[in-house]
């Protein structure tokens, strides 16, 4: 899927064996806002919105990320 700042792809945390959902930055994208949109969704605790695991940066392209879970 689209979102306002990047791409979602669905995938399989193979340590935990659980479904995600991996947010990466779109090239020419804000980062400040992205990463001010990540920590906003982290204040939040209700089963209509998404949990967030982690938040990082490829080593290889510099690209951000956030991997979050549905409640």
């Amino acid at each position: 899927g689209k979102g306002g700042f990047g791409v979602v792809y669905e995938a399989q945390d193979q340590m935990l064996e659980r479904r995600v959902a991996i947010k990466f930055l779109r090239p020419g994208s804000h980062r400040e806002q992205f990463l001010r949109e990540a920590r906003a969704i982290s204040t939040f605790k209700h089963p209509n919105i998404v949990s967030i695991y982690d938040v990082g940066t490829l080593e290889e392209s510099d690209c951000l990320y956030i991997v979050v879970k549905r409640n």
